[in-house]
């Protein structure tokens, strides 16, 4: 899908309610790219306010999607799950068996789904929606802050060459060496939640298909 012309979509990137509205509408349909709107948090609001917006507002894109499953699209995501009747259902059996905080926020750290799929599918599971929204809250803190945060620095470097490349993080080499390992750290430690919870969340529903068959 591309971007209407002559649309500002950073004037609305920088204004607060903008970005919740593109953020949460993100989060529904995966348009703008998640990973985008996540690292613009950081480039244009900053680690702390960034990551407070991206999480707030992906939280709410992900209730008005499983509302909208449960209301009048699970008929067509239905049809679009034709043949992956047991992975939705051992997903709906795990939730039940060990909790929908802990297993919705497994499926957030983990990449095995890309948000708005994930949000359409746990739609068609008994997910009560305070749990839901809880377990998204807590596992898109992790990955959305260290996306934020590699926004942030990204946005300080090309601040830095805006300026001529002689400010920013780039004046001080302890400054640009810090910042150097923090990138290194978050994507160590994003790559590491997410393998530990992906391999979490498949033993689990693994283990409830194995049951129900």
């Amino acid at each position: 899908m591309d971007a209407p012309a002559g649309f500002d979509y950073t004037a609305l990137l920088e204004s607060k309610a903008g970005y919740v509205a593109l953020n949460a509408l993100s989060a529904f349909c995966g348009f703008p790219p998640n990973t985008v709107t996540c690292l613009a948090a950081g480039s244009i609001h900053g680690v702390v306010e960034g990551t407070v917006l991206y999480v707030l507002s992906s939280v709410l894109g992900c209730i008005l999607t499983v509302a909208a499953v449960r209301l009048f699209l699970k008929g067509f995501v239905m049809r679009q799950m034709a043949g992956y009747e047991a992975m939705w259902a051992g997903l709906d059996k795990a939730i039940e068996k060990q909790g929908a905080v802990y297993i919705v926020a497994l499926l957030r750290l983990s990449p095995v789904m890309p948000l708005p799929v994930a949000n359409a599918v746990l739609g068609l599971t008994s997910v009560p929606l305070l749990p839901y929204a809880l377990g998204s809250l807590l596992g898109l803190i992790p990955i959305g802050a260290g996306y934020v945060y590699l926004g942030a620095v990204g946005g300080q470097a090309v601040a830095a060459a805006a300026d001529g490349g002689g400010a920013g993080i780039f004046e001080d080499p302890v400054q640009m060496g810090a910042a150097a390992l923090g990138l290194v750290a978050t994507v160590i430690l994003s790559r590491k939640i997410s393998a530990v919870a992906q391999e979490a969340l498949q033993a689990a529903v693994l283990s409830q298909e194995k049951k129900s068959q």
